[in-house]
Protein backbone atom coordinates (compact mmCIF):
# COMPACT_ATOMS: atom_id res chain seq x y z
CA UNK A 1 0.00 0.00 0.00
CA UNK A 2 1.65 3.58 -1.20
CA UNK A 3 0.52 6.47 -0.09
CA UNK A 4 0.02 9.30 -3.06
CA UNK A 5 1.43 12.34 -0.61
CA UNK A 6 4.25 10.65 1.10
CA UNK A 7 7.01 12.64 0.99
CA UNK A 8 9.24 9.70 1.68
CA UNK A 9 10.76 8.78 -2.17
CA UNK A 10 10.07 4.65 -1.60
CA UNK A 11 7.73 4.55 1.05
CA UNK A 12 7.14 0.65 1.01
CA UNK A 13 10.95 -0.21 1.22
CA UNK A 14 11.24 2.42 3.78
CA UNK A 15 8.20 0.45 5.82
CA UNK A 16 9.87 -2.66 5.51
CA UNK A 17 13.59 -1.84 6.25
CA UNK A 18 12.40 0.14 9.80
CA UNK A 19 10.41 -2.62 10.64
CA UNK A 20 13.95 -5.13 10.66
CA UNK A 21 15.20 -2.45 12.00
CA UNK A 22 12.80 -2.27 15.15
CA UNK A 23 12.66 -6.06 14.90
CA UNK A 24 16.48 -6.45 15.27
CA UNK A 25 16.39 -4.49 18.39
CA UNK A 26 13.90 -5.75 19.63
CA UNK A 27 15.12 -9.00 19.76
CA UNK A 28 18.59 -7.94 20.79
CA UNK A 29 17.81 -5.68 23.54
CA UNK A 30 19.41 -2.34 24.06
CA UNK A 31 22.69 -3.58 25.51
CA UNK A 32 24.46 -4.95 22.20
CA UNK A 33 27.15 -3.72 20.16
CA UNK A 34 26.46 -1.88 16.97
CA UNK A 35 28.77 -4.65 14.79
CA UNK A 36 26.04 -7.09 16.49
CA UNK A 37 23.20 -5.10 15.29
CA UNK A 38 24.40 -4.33 11.78
CA UNK A 39 24.98 -8.26 11.38
CA UNK A 40 22.22 -8.85 12.91
CA UNK A 41 19.99 -6.54 10.33
CA UNK A 42 22.23 -7.61 7.57
CA UNK A 43 20.32 -11.00 8.03
CA UNK A 44 17.03 -9.77 7.58
CA UNK A 45 17.61 -7.86 4.67
CA UNK A 46 19.11 -10.61 3.20
CA UNK A 47 15.88 -12.98 4.28
CA UNK A 48 13.44 -10.21 2.70
CA UNK A 49 15.79 -9.76 -0.39
CA UNK A 50 16.82 -5.88 0.32
CA UNK A 51 19.56 -4.74 -1.56
CA UNK A 52 22.10 -2.99 0.84
CA UNK A 53 25.61 -1.82 1.25
CA UNK A 54 27.56 -2.33 4.46
CA UNK A 55 29.75 0.12 5.69
CA UNK A 56 32.19 1.61 3.30
CA UNK A 57 35.40 3.98 3.06
CA UNK A 58 34.43 7.67 3.39
CA UNK A 59 37.49 9.70 2.20
CA UNK A 60 37.61 12.88 4.49
CA UNK A 61 40.62 15.89 4.43
CA UNK A 62 42.20 17.54 7.59
CA UNK A 63 43.96 20.20 6.84
CA UNK A 64 45.79 19.32 3.50
CA UNK A 65 45.73 15.90 4.94
CA UNK A 66 43.17 12.59 3.47
CA UNK A 67 42.10 10.42 5.83
CA UNK A 68 40.53 7.52 4.98
CA UNK A 69 38.44 5.24 6.34
CA UNK A 70 35.41 4.50 8.69
CA UNK A 71 36.65 5.38 12.14
CA UNK A 72 35.27 2.96 14.52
Amino acid sequence: MQRVDSKVLHPDLSYNVVGLIYKTQNEMGRFAHEKQYADALEKYLIQHNIKYQREFEIPYKVGFDEIKGNPS
